[in-house]
């Protein structure tokens, strides 16, 4: 079995994931973040 003490896949998943939702954050404070449009049953 291969040893995964090294491997960072799960850390760069969860920065990439943080970053876009930091972007986001970010729009939506400056009031520049387009409109979301929901759709309720």
């Amino acid at each position: 079995m291969r040893v995964n003490t090294k491997d960072e896949t799960l850390k760069k998943n969860y920065i990439q994931k943080y970053q876009f939702l930091i972007k986001e954050y970010e729009l939506v404070k400056a009031k520049k973040h387009p409109p979301c449009h929901f759709r309720y049953a």
